[in-house]
């Protein structure tokens, strides 16, 4: 399977605000990255959250978030 990043964030909230939307459209989903946000909360993100979708699941995934 392969899987492709479609958006990246700068907060853990609102990948999972995304990652619900795509879900109740039908796409699976993953974020990558939260762990680091999650262990140290009060520090500038050393690397962005990652929302991941199925490549086949990409165009639709895009158009639900609004990414060009």
């Amino acid at each position: 399977m392969e899987t492709v990043v479609v958006k990246e964030y700068s907060s853990v909230t609102e990948a999972y605000i995304d990652r619900g939307l795509l879900e109740s459209n039908g796409i699976d989903s993953e974020i990558n990255g939260e762990t680091w946000a999650g262990l140290y909360p009060n520090m500038p993100m050393v690397a962005p959250v990652s929302l991941i979708v199925r490549t086949e699941d990409e165009a639709l995934a895009k158009e639900l978030l609004k990414v060009e």
